[in-house]
């Protein structure tokens, strides 16, 4: 069996594999490779930081209006330097179903809006968590396309006045 280097070597540069253009090109361009680390943590370790503090202070039977102002409140003050983004779910009583992500990169700029249809029948928890995964895509092309770094994903399950809720709070 001949040897792979002598394999190789009977390709002209024109018809080469793959493999050996990509190792030609590495050999010249190594100065010019930045490594970066991203730490011994594995990124999948480190917990998210969910405040469910609004949660525990409100109830299911509290006025929609009370519900709006607390969570308004909270949102504008502790997020405030973060790209909030919205997430909902929902589902008729025929069964359709539907998910839809807000993204509002600042109080001056422009925001994106992202919808879905889903396969009807779907568990509600399921579509919000497909909601989150659509949040947490943008945030992903976010971050390669943009300066935003900081990124707050808001759910609600508490009412169904959560479409007036995050209308007030991202007007």
């Amino acid at each position: 069996m001949a040897d792979r280097t002598t394999h190789y070597e009977k390709f002209t540069d024109n018809n080469r594999p793959l493999a050996t253009n990509l190792d030609n090109f590495f050999q010249h361009m190594t100065s010019n490779i930045v490594h970066t680390t991203v730490g011994n943590t594995p990124p999948w370790h480190i917990p998210p930081d969910i405040d469910k503090t609004l949660a525990s202070q409100v109830k299911k039977k509290d006025a929609p209006h009370i519900l709006t102002a607390l969570a308004c409140e909270k949102i504008n003050q502790q997020y405030a330097d973060h790209v909030h983004i919205y997430t909902d779910a929902s589902k008729d009583s025929s069964g359709k179903v539907g998910i839809g992500c807000h993204i509002r990169l600042s109080t001056t700029s422009h925001s994106i809006d992202k919808v879905a249809r889903l396969t009807d029948g779907v568990a509600v928890q399921t579509l919000e968590l497909a909601a989150i995964r659509i949040a947490l895509q943008n945030i992903h092309l976010l971050e390669n396309t943009t300066s935003y770094r900081r990124y707050a994903i808001f759910t609600y399950r508490l009412t169904k006045h959560r479409t007036e809720l995050f209308h007030k709070c991202i007007s």
